[in-house]
């Protein structure tokens, strides 16, 4: 639905929002055009009279709508409204060549023009809310390959040591640090090499001497 802003300063006929057309553009009330271009003769007949002399298509000219009206006696009458499109509003207002049918086509006029610069620019800003969404998710794209590059990078320049050759000598010496009563963690350190690589001298020696 249109804007409920959309309306000229010095409305002669309100824009009714409540029941729009198939476009989502606001209609207008038949009854207050009929009772505008001061017709002469009663709606009722005056809006089918037009509708079947024109050919105007009830769910593409207009939509019809049922409700109860309390009438003069207190009780209560079902009637018929009419929300017409702003072409056909134009049109009746034009075919009944007077000068308030031509001041009711001029402002209807001037409606059609407000809601298209209206629709225009709700299109553009909806386009650019697109263009920053396209945006943000490129620019995503490009940080996520760019910190892939980076790791990817780290890892070429930093890559992992190699395990170093257990040596008989390194055996000698960690089986002494052991049976001198330090902890694997401290023989790691005073050799230099991996606590795993230490785990698996001591093991090894346990299994040997099964």
């Amino acid at each position: 639905m249109l804007d409920q802003s959309v309306a000229t300063t010095n409305p002669v006929i309100s824009l009714n929002h409540d029941h729009p057309d198939q476009e989502g553009a606001p209609t207008i009330d038949a009854r207050e055009l009929h009772t505008f271009l001061d017709v002469g003769r009663d709606f009722s007949n005056w809006v089918k009279d037009r509708i079947e002399k024109y050919g105007f298509q009830d769910g593409h000219d207009y939509i019809t709508t049922r409700q109860n009206r309390r009438v003069a006696n207190g009780g209560f009458k079902e009637v018929t409204d009419y929300h017409l499109t702003l072409d056909m509003a134009k049109e009746l207002s034009m075919v009944e060549r007077n000068a308030k049918g031509r001041e009711a086509r001029r402002y209807f006029i001037t409606c059609e023009k407000e809601l298209r610069s209206w629709t225009k620019n709700a299109i553009s800003q909806h386009r650019y809310v697109e263009m920053l969404e396209e945006t943000n998710r490129h620019l995503c794209q490009i940080s996520d390959l760019q910190q892939f590059k980076a790791v990817a990078l780290e890892k070429a320049l930093n890559p992992p040591p190699r395990a170093l050759p257990v040596t008989p000598e390194l055996r000698a010496q960690v089986y002494e640090l052991r049976d001198q009563g330090f902890s694997k963690g401290h023989i790691a350190r005073t050799t230099n090499r991996a606590r795993s690589t230490i785990q698996g001298i001591l093991r090894n020696r346990k299994q040997a001497s099964l």
